[in-house]
């Protein structure tokens, strides 16, 4: 049975915003991206409070986001505003119908002087839906350190060699447990996602851009997040560092993942 839906709203108005659930980063909008954003994140949501987050204008790289910036700049009556919105099953994003369960509203500097950047602003959300327990909030806190860097990169190329030849066996392997817990998370058959990525791996196998370059290393830009529970496999550019090559026409894949380490073992957990 289809669960309710809760979503991220955003709009921004001058600036770049990263969005976040529980210290999770969940999107990325502004600037070269567009203006407004909404994304489902009943898989990152447990029932009870939740951390609603925005960082305005943030650092360059993903794992530099909060650091500040070396001058402070005028914002020029920019804006930022995102909300954490439940709507029933069935309902359209932005309709009116949605319950609103947290928002944070930003604005720069009435009087545009300059002001310093990154900005970072937090609100609590409560859930009723029984969303909830994930194997992420029981995973251990990591240090990212040479060890942990080298385990990340052995599970990413693991993944990005299996799609790379056609097979996704190797991400099923170490994230099947997530893609169920996804399924649960907004009511759906417990082996959607399976069937879902193997359909489009069977369907894509054989297209132009079905191909998976390793990105190098000095490009990539792991960062920690969940309370340091799970690794964001990022490249510098903020895209995901598991991503197929662009074709003529635009087509592309990419595979974002949050990793981490539960029981002594690695695993794909968002």
């Amino acid at each position: 049975m289809a669960s309710d839906w809760i979503v991220v709203e955003a709009k921004v108005f001058g600036c770049v915003a990263e969005l976040s659930v529980n210290e999770i980063p969940v999107g990325r909008v502004g600037h070269e991206q567009a203006r407004a954003m909404v994304v489902p994140v009943n898989q990152y949501l447990v029932k009870g409070a939740n951390a609603l987050g925005l960082i305005v204008n943030p650092g360059p790289t993903p794992a530099e986001a909060t650091t500040p910036a070396k001058e402070p700049v005028r914002s020029g009556g920019a804006t930022a505003t995102v909300s954490l919105v439940r709507y029933a099953a069935g309902a359209v994003t932005g309709d009116g119908s949605g319950d609103v369960l947290a928002t944070i509203a930003w604005a720069g500097r009435a009087d545009n002087e300059p002001e310093q950047f990154p900005q970072s602003v937090t609100a609590e959300a409560k859930v009723a839906m029984p969303l909830g327990p994930w194997n992420w909030q029981s995973a251990e806190v990591l240090e990212l350190n040479d060890e942990t860097t080298e385990r990340v990169a052995n599970l990413v190329e693991a993944i990005r060699s299996g799609l790379h030849a056609g097979d996704a066996r190797p991400f099923f392997e170490l994230g099947a447990r997530s893609l169920q817990e996804i399924a649960r998370a907004f009511g759906d058959s417990p082996d959607q996602g399976v069937t879902i990525l193997r359909a489009v791996v069977d369907h894509s196998r054989n297209a132009a851009h079905w191909k998976f370059p390793p990105i190098p290393r000095d490009l990539w830009d792991l960062r920690l997040v969940a309370g340091g529970r799970m690794i964001e496999c990022v490249g510098k550019d903020w895209d995901p560092l598991v991503r197929s090559i662009t074709d003529e026409e635009a087509n592309s894949f990419s595979m974002p993942m949050f990793v981490g380490r539960t029981a002594g073992r690695w695993a794909v957990l968002r």
